[in-house]
């Protein structure tokens, strides 16, 4: 029987994490079509979340130090895990009952499969879904290499990839996430994508909460998450000069409309200047001398 293993990674979570892992332990099919394993590492909590997990029944550890950030133990429970599967999932995540038993349904078609999910978005009261269509079958295939150019050259119309979608084959497990920073994922899952095939299938199977501060916006994470993803994108550079070039130019033009966002005009036009030169990127160039506001009022700027 093939054995699913689920990476859980916590802090301060009381409020949400007894239900998280019901959801998961109460999956359809748990003992019948497959065994499951739920390894949860939590980051030194600071509230009860370490001492509700302890009756819950799982393989339960906690890291020396608070880490700043979810990877830690995301490797740590990669070292550990011992399914033929392995998935993720945030301290907030809701999973559909369902959702391990139909990923598994198309485990012999590719070792990377996701899903679409629904997002409940708190901080702006709205819930939508992001789930792929295929009027053919339940699922879309993506042949070799195609979600990793997708993903390299930054073009957000491919394979929905968040993490918490993913279901891996333990081949995988030996690629880590970056602890340097601790937080950043971009890195890893176009390690996965590379020279491998995956499969999404057109269904939301779980729930993502937005119901905290907008990280997107601190300026420290952006920093992070932009020198750690430039430096993904560039070391692949030898191999795919020009698919590089584009993911970097697209790379630029995001982080220009973050510092855009935030007022920050003399950063936002050295960074568009750097980036592809779209006739959207060209407006907000030349907006960031007049009119931005207009524009920030009206328009999406990370659309």
């Amino acid at each position: 029987m093939v054995t699913v293993s689920v990476i859980v990674t916590v802090y301060n979570s009381e409020t949400t994490i007894e239900k998280v892992i019901s959801r998961i332990k109460n999956q359809s099919g748990v003992n019948i079509d497959f065994e499951l394993e739920i390894i949860v590492i939590d980051d030194c909590s600071t509230d009860k979340s370490y001492s509700i997990l302890k009756q819950m029944g799982v393989k339960l550890y906690k890291n020396k130090i608070n880490s700043g950030g979810p990877n830690k133990g995301r490797n740590f429970g990669l070292k550990l895990a011992k399914g033929d599967f392995i998935c993720f999932c945030d301290h907030d995540d809701l999973w559909n009952k369902d959702k391990i038993i139909k990923m598994l349904e198309f485990r012999n078609l590719a070792p990377i499969i996701s899903s679409g999910y629904s997002v409940n978005d708190f901080l702006n009261s709205r819930t939508f879904n992001r789930v792929k269509n295929s009027s053919k079958s339940k699922y879309l295939k993506y042949e070799k290499n195609i979600s990793f150019f997708s993903k390299l050259t930054k073009n957000n119309s491919g394979q929905n990839l968040y993490l918490g979608s993913l279901m891996i084959h333990k081949n995988l497990s030996k690629i880590k996430f970056e602890e340097d920073f601790g937080m950043v994922d971009y890195d890893w899952i176009l390690k996965i994508l590379h020279n491998n095939s995956s499969i999404e299938v057109c269904e939301s199977l779980y729930t993502r909460k937005i119901n905290e501060g907008n990280l997107s916006l601190d300026r420290d994470y952006r920093k992070n998450d932009f020198e750690i993803t430039h430096n993904a994108i560039k070391s692949f550079s030898q191999l795919y000069q020009k698919k590089s070039a584009i993911g970097i130019k697209k790379l630029h033009g995001s982080y220009a409309r973050y510092f855009y966002l935030v007022g920050d005009m003399f950063n936002a036009r050295t960074h568009f200047l750097k980036s592809d030169f779209s006739l959207k990127n060209i407006l907000y160039f030349i907006t960031t001398f007049a009119g931005s506001k207009i524009v920030k009022k009206y328009f999406n700027v990370f659309g």
